[in-house]
């Protein structure tokens, strides 16, 4: 029941609450509180299209076990899939 959120990866700087048109580049599959909350990985339309480097799914693995620590909560990072299963996902979340 929970929403599907969306980390936008970008060089520019993007004000919280505006509507950005993206690509799906990845998704991180997560656990909180054993409760799936996976994350889609995506770029602004107009910017490069790539895949995640495995420095930057360190910082978003580094990242939530921070964010864990401080809300004294459980989160597990269960890997990165393709852009093709965050396709997939986004489907299945428009359901």
């Amino acid at each position: 029941g929970d929403t599907l959120d969306c980390i936008v990866l970008s060089d520019k700087v993007l004000s919280s609450g505006i509507i950005v048109a993206c690509h799906p580049i990845a998704i991180m599959k997560q656990l909180d509180r054993g409760q799936q909350d996976d994350k889609i990985i995506a770029v602004p339309v107009g910017e490069a299209l790539r895949d995640l480097t495995e420095a930057e799914k360190q910082e978003f693995i580094d990242f939530y076990a921070e964010l864990a620590r401080q809300k004294n909560k459980i989160i597990e990072i269960a890997g990165f899939e393709d852009k093709n299963q965050a396709v997939a996902e986004i489907k299945k979340a428009t359901i």
